[in-house]
């Protein structure tokens, strides 16, 4: 346009960078075989995890350097690294801390490999290496668990004693459970009734412990749900530590079914990784359709302050459906702010039905079993609120808690 000769030569000149630069990245190969190293893959609230990752050239010729980025999770956060030249056969490493301050399942990968030409100008990327997965598990507090509850359980055929029978003699028929091993079938019997019937032996006592876990989003904030979570896992964790046969149940429909040993407790933690608030429901209809546990068994109903007095009122029913009931209650950060209701009323206004208020605590005697009432908050932690209870107390202690809020990178 300005009719000037420089001019002509500089846009020639672009325009050959730009093509070069094009050419480039499509010619120059860059086949490495990507792979990831996840230490460990499944971890506890704010425990350190690390991923270490290994590019190889599979090509007998040079790879010029690279740029390369992992995802972690769906919330943008990013692992970006050089990957210099590697020669024919060789290979590098990287390592970076992945953030573990919330739970859930939280993806890794593809990993993306970028070439540029030395101008910037054009770019080629190719995915390299599968995806894999980090579990983070809610914080988990060393308590002793539930209290074995002295008794008859119907669904095990087994008795409470302070000496542990013997033996595996057949005891009873009783229907099939979610949990029970299929080994034990008794196919007579299934045949004539058109119903799984289970073989019931005579085993070695371990009760029964039913953790309940309320996740319905009308009775909690962000705060309280977490701290639900972390109390059901911490109840989990110490009642099969102590040996008790485990099954975890929360308002939104998840079942564990009854089980036990590590893999029973690391499927439960799992679902309790990756649980969210759930829609409205019954806490009392969902308790009421547990069958009876007899008076062997123990039962945990961890909920909150906002519930209302049916709902407290169907958690007292447990004791006469079992030996040991624990109501675990969580204040709610609003309700704890504000002064406490002086006639005992819950937080929602309802009538709280006597010894089952969300601010009272202690034993309260049933028709058939103990009642025990826990209330935690931000300010009290489950261990404390635990040990503190003369019949749930056994030296437990407070875990530690370290969030990573960024990817760090590891020498």
């Amino acid at each position: 346009m300005l009719g000037l000769a420089d001019l002509y030569v500089l846009a020639a000149a672009a325009g050959l960078a730009v093509g070069a630069a094009f050419i480039y990245v499509r010619v120059v190969p860059f086949p490495l075989a990507a792979r990831r190293r996840v230490s460990p893959p499944r971890v506890h609230l704010g425990a350190p995890c690390r991923v270490d990752l290994e590019l190889a050239n599979t090509s007998d010729r040079r790879v010029p350097s690279l740029r390369a980025e992992e995802p972690f999770g769906a919330s943008g956060t990013m692992a970006e690294f050089a990957v210099p030249e590697l020669g024919a056969g060789q290979s590098g490493r990287a390592a970076y801390q992945v953030p573990t301050g919330r739970r859930g399942r939280f993806g890794l990968g593809p990993l993306t490999l970028r070439l540029e030409d030395p101008f910037g100008l054009a770019r080629a990327q190719r995915q390299g290496g599968a995806s894999g997965a980090v579990l983070v598990y809610p914080r988990i507090e060393v308590i002793p668990g539930m209290p074995p509850a002295v008794g008859h359980d119907p669904h095990d055929g087994t008795v409470s004693r302070t000496a542990r029978n013997h033996g595996e003699d057949f005891f009873a028929l009783r229907p099939y459970e979610v949990g029970d091993d299929l080994r034990r079938v008794h196919w007579p019997s299934t045949a004539r009734s058109d119903e799984l019937m289970i073989r019931q032996v005579e085993l070695p006592w371990q009760h029964r412990t039913t953790i309940v876990l309320d996740t319905r989003r009308q009775v909690h904030d962000a705060a309280s749900f977490e701290l639900a979570v972390s109390a059901a896992a911490s109840i989990l964790s110490g009642s099969q530590r102590a040996g008790a046969i485990t099954r975890l149940v929360t308002a939104g429909g998840l079942d564990s079914g009854f089980a036990t040993g590590a893999d029973h407790r690391e499927a439960a933690l799992a679902l309790l990784a990756s649980v969210e608030p759930s829609g409205p429901a019954s806490l009392a209809a969902l308790l009421s359709a547990r069958r009876p546990h007899g008076a062997g068994a123990s039962v945990a109903v961890v909920t909150t302050s906002a519930v209302g007095g049916a709902e407290l009122a169907a958690v007292g029913h447990l004791r006469g459906r079992a030996g040991l009931v624990v109501l675990v209650v969580i204040e709610r950060q609003a309700e704890t702010d504000s002064p406490a209701p002086a006639d005992g009323r819950a937080a929602t206004g309802a009538e709280a039905p006597p010894g089952t208020s969300p601010r009272s605590g202690g034993e309260v005697p049933g028709p058939a079993g103990v009642f025990r009432q826990v209330t935690i908050s931000e300010s009290r932690s489950l261990a404390d609120a635990w040990s503190a209870d003369p019949i749930l107390a056994g030296g437990g202690r407070r875990s530690g808690r370290r969030s990573v809020s960024r990817l760090e990178p590891v020498d």
